[in-house]
């Protein structure tokens, strides 16, 4: 054998022809092997993250349901009106609510729109609640023609008592976790609702499918 011949046996049969390197191997037509993309020109990995992705909510989704599915057998709303000794119906809390997060009067419209109702069912609301001295209407400070809704003192004070009572027994249910976790918590959570709310208007706002 001549020396300064290598050993057949000691390269490897890597097939390539006419000088062409194996990782430059190309698939038919030329594309790259990694380069080929799957049906409509979309990448295998993007349908697999894709898939991955959707796989992740729907492990969510469950959980979504479990916690609305307890709160409404567990009437939630209506033990926290009781021990706030708030005689209304569950859309009349609403409107209190929304007061009290706004911090400050509101017109119906807004009303409504905070709640996802009609203008109509909210001044019903309204209604039963100033008669029993819990809102009170105001003149608007720009515009004096229209009204605003306001919260009495009673109805503010009722109110913080019904917020004092859910917070009360969410931060019961969160007292053995790390710190660390409930701050992760309310984060990732004030991001999710966020996130879907902003989405759901989005799904609001565009036209109707038109009829092919």
């Amino acid at each position: 054998m001549d020396p300064q011949q290598p050993d057949a046996a000691a390269v490897p049969d890597d097939g390539r022809e006419q000088g062409v390197r194996e990782e430059g191997v190309r698939g038919e037509g030329g594309v790259r092997e990694d380069d080929v993309r799957g049906e409509g020109g979309v990448r295998e990995d993007d349908v697999r993250g894709e898939g991955l992705r959707e796989q992740e909510v729907l492990a969510v989704l469950p959980r979504l349901t479990q916690i609305g599915s307890i709160m409404n057998r567990g009437r939630l709303i209506e033990r926290a009106m009781e021990a706030a000794a708030i005689h209304v119906d569950r859309p009349a809390m609403g409107v209190l609510l929304s007061l009290h997060t706004a911090a400050r009067p509101l017109r119906i419209g807004e009303i409504a729109a905070r709640m996802q109702v009609v203008g109509p069912h909210v001044t019903r609301q309204v209604n039963e609640l100033e008669r029993r001295g819990l809102v009170v209407r105001v003149t608007d400070p720009d515009d004096q023609r229209a009204r605003l809704i306001e919260a009495t003192p009673d109805g503010a004070k009722a109110t913080e008592r019904y917020v004092g009572t859910i917070i009360g027994w969410f931060a019961d249910a969160l007292a053995d976790w790390p710190q660390q976790d409930r701050q992760d918590f309310g984060r990732l959570l004030g991001r999710f609702a966020d996130d879907v709310t902003a989405r759901l208007v989005a799904l609001d706002n565009e036209p109707p499918p038109t009829a092919e």
